[in-house]
């Protein structure tokens, strides 16, 4: 564990809060190259309108962002060959100070997100 960041799957591990106090701040991990799935799990708060929480840039040509805008979270996917997706939770904001979730799962041909 480095900054309260923890990476993998921890067997009965307490994982600590990160605080990021400048806007700039960011937390770098590396993940397997080779692997087709990508798990992210996310608790965040903030009373921040704007932010990017997830980014992702795949091996091959694309990404997958989870960003919060206007206090919003919306999520962006784009790959070779298919116009960008974009998902919206529409009018639920999350600048509210309390704690919130998300989830991302991606595998081939296989997208599924949790608010």
């Amino acid at each position: 564990m480095l900054g309260g960041v923890v990476r993998g799957c921890p067997v009965d591990q307490t994982t600590l809060p990160v605080t990021f106090k400048t806007e700039k701040s960011f937390v770098k991990l590396t993940g397997d190259e080779g692997s087709e799935n990508l798990n992210v799990t996310l608790d965040f708060r903030t009373y921040e309108e704007h932010g990017l929480l997830i980014y992702h840039s795949f091996a091959s040509e694309g990404f997958i962002s989870v960003s919060v805008e206007e206090a919003r979270v919306k999520v962006r996917l784009a790959a070779a060959g298919i116009p960008v997706v974009e998902i919206d939770n529409f009018d639920q904001t999350y600048n509210d100070g309390k704690w919130h979730s998300v989830e991302l799962a991606l595998s081939k041909n296989y997208a599924m997100v949790f608010f």
